[in-house]
C-alpha cells in the first residue's frame, strides 16, 4: 500500500517503515469503512505521519496539521501503526545502476517497433507499453519470449500483440533496415 503514496520513495529507512505501516493501516480502516483509502485519510497526511511519527495522543492533537476526522477517530490505532513503523525500518532492494547506452539503444530501437505497430494497428504507443518496462525487461535478460513478456510487463492483448515481434527483434530473427524515403526523410523497416 506505501508504493501508491506519492512521494513515499524518498523517505529514509525509518520513514518508510512508517509509511508502510501507516498507509497498510489506513487500507485496513478503509476496508471496514468501505471507504477508498485516500478519502479516509489523503496522501499528504500519511507522509505527515510518517515524516513526524507522533507517538503521543497530545502530539498528534498539538500539531494542527494533523487535524483530520479520521486521525481524531482512530488515533489510538494510528499511534500503534506509527509504533509498528518505527520498530520495523524498511528495508529497501539497493538500486540499479543507471543503463548503459548499449541498454539504452536497444529500448529505444524496441520503442520504435512499438511505434510501428501501433501506427499499423491504430493505437497510441503509449496504451501499448513504456519504455522503461522494455528497458527493465532487457536488463533482466530474459531467456524465454514469456520471460520478456512478464519483466516487460506485456499482458493480455498487449502481449499477444506485441511480445512475439519484440522478442523477434530482441533476438535477431527480425532486422530493421533503413529507406531513403525522398522528402520525408528516413523510413525504418521490420521484417
Amino acid at each position: 500500500a506505501w508504493q501508491k503514496v506519492a512521494g513515499g520513495r524518498r523517505m529514509d529507512p525509518k520513514e518508510g517503515g512508517v509509511l508502510a505501516a501507516v498507509a497498510a493501516e489506513r487500507e485496513v480502516i478503509a476496508a471496514e469503512e468501505d471507504i477508498v483509502p485516500h478519502f479516509l485519510l489523503p496522501d499528504e497526511v500519511v507522509l505527515l505521519l510518517a515524516g513526524h511519527a507522533p507517538r503521543q495522543r497530545r502530539d498528534l492533537e498539538a500539531d494542527r496539521r494533523f487535524n483530520h476526522r479520521a486521525i481524531h477517530r482512530h488515533g489510538p490505532r494510528w499511534l500503534d501503526a506509527i509504533g509498528r513503523g518505527l520498530d520495523t525500518p524498511l528495508k529497501r532492494a539497493p538500486s540499479r545502476p543507471p543503463p548503459g547506452p548499449e541498454l539504452e539503444a536497444v529500448a529505444a530501437l524496441l520503442m520504435l517497433l512499438v511505434q510501428d505497430i501501433a501506427l499499423r494497428e491504430g493505437l497510441a504507443p503509449p496504451l501499448l507499453v513504456k519504455r522503461d518496462a522494455l528497458l527493465n525487461a532487457v536488463r533482466d535478460t530474459p531467456q524465454t519470449v514469456e520471460d520478456f513478456a512478464t519483466a516487460a510487463e506485456l499482458g493480455g492483448w498487449r502481449g499477444e500483440l506485441l511480445a512475439g515481434p519484440l522478442w523477434a527483434l530482441l533476438t535477431g530473427s527480425m532486422r530493421v533496415s533503413c529507406e531513403m524515403a525522398g522528402m520525408a526523410g528516413i523510413k525504418l523497416r521490420f521484417g
